[in-house]
């Protein structure tokens, strides 16, 4: 059996109006654009709450509480470098209930924490450890572009160079490496 379609929340407010002002289950079906089994259910459902709102409660439960939650957190707080595979492992070897490193990542994006999408699951972030970064980058931005005597060094991947007041074209290095 294939898996049932929602029905929106305006084609539900139609259905019950529709059938307020007399018209039968098949004809609401065909203006709707709804099979004549979802009126019915959508009608009785009526019937029963008064309401057309969804009920409360739908979807996938929860497999952990507000206290693992918190100590899912704690975990990584306590070794930040952790990827959430390594937490799902350690939670799930003193836990009742099994998760998956995606809850884990889950839960701790609920709590406020970011994960780092570079290199892969290497390790949680916090915002306010986001917030130094950005501050120290513009100290590290303030600082080159204030005029200095002494010669500069600049950063690439693999190697220090430096920096020679000569603008080069082509972003290529003239050391011989």
């Amino acid at each position: 059996m294939a898996p049932r379609k929602e029905i929106k929340y305006e084609d539900r407010l139609a259905i019950v109006s529709l059938h307020q002002q007399g018209l039968s289950g098949r004809a609401i079906a065909r203006q709707v654009s709804v099979s004549h089994n979802g009126v019915q259910t959508t009608l009785s459902r009526y019937r029963q709450t008064g309401s057309c709102v969804n009920k409360r409660g739908r979807g996938r439960k929860r497999k952990t509480s507000r206290q693992q939650d918190r100590q899912i957190v704690r975990r990584c707080v306590a070794d930040r470098w952790q990827t959430s595979t390594q937490l799902a492992a350690q939670f799930n070897a003193t836990a009742a209930v099994c998760i998956s490193k995606e809850t884990v990542k889950r839960r701790l994006r609920e709590a406020g924490m970011m994960w780092t999408a570079a290199g892969g699951d290497k390790g949680a972030a916090t915002t306010r450890a986001l917030q130094k970064r950005r501050g120290v980058a513009r100290e590290e931005a303030d600082r080159k572009s204030r005029p200095s005597d002494t010669p500069r060094r600049q950063r690439t991947d693999t190697k220090t160079h430096k920096l020679t007041g000569v603008k080069r074209r082509g972003g290529g290095c003239d050391c011989g490496d």
